[in-house]
């Protein structure tokens, strides 16, 4: 009997993990010339397509726009300021910021350089390897599930 909720606690630790770990939604978003660029996405990199997007400018909402059915959305910007992008369906709630600089002068050693499209890259790429759920990750989660189940049963022994 005492293997038998030992392991029911096992599964349903795994069950709660992988369940918070499924509902959770993120937004990247870069600037990319005269426009922001972005998506919405779940963990594993899967796109939500056909979803509203609410655009702030410093705090005032200047308007919605929605994912196309690759997900990804683009927003024109007009002046130098504080843009938020914020998703809000099915009780998610998240928010990305991007700054919008005021213009500078061109680049004096490379002035076709696309700096905005190589930073964007370079955004994307951090932003997946930090939700990439990576080896260590799944040994850290058996590791915390060992670790409830040893003390549960010691406070069973304690108890007994």
């Amino acid at each position: 009997m005492r293997k038998y909720k030992l392991i029911m606690l096992y599964v349903a630790s795994f069950a709660i993990i992988s369940n918070i770990y499924a509902h959770s939604i993120k937004i990247f978003a870069a600037k990319r010339g005269d426009k922001i660029s972005g998506y919405v996405y779940s963990p594993g990199g899967i796109r939500i397509k056909n979803s509203t997007i609410s655009v702030y400018e410093n705090t005032k909402l200047i308007t919605k726009i929605k994912t196309d059915l690759k997900g990804t959305f683009n927003y024109k910007f007009t002046k130098a300021a504080n843009y938020r992008f914020v998703y809000s369906e099915d009780g998610h709630f998240v928010e990305y910021n991007v700054k919008v600089p005021a213009a500078r002068k061109k680049n004096k050693i490379d002035p076709e350089a696309d700096n905005d499209n190589q930073l964007f890259e370079i955004k994307e790429q951090l932003d997946k390897m930090e939700n990439t759920m990576r080896i260590r990750d799944i040994i850290g989660a058996i590791g915390y599930i060992f670790g409830l189940a040893g003390l549960v049963i010691l406070l069973k022994k304690k108890n007994s």
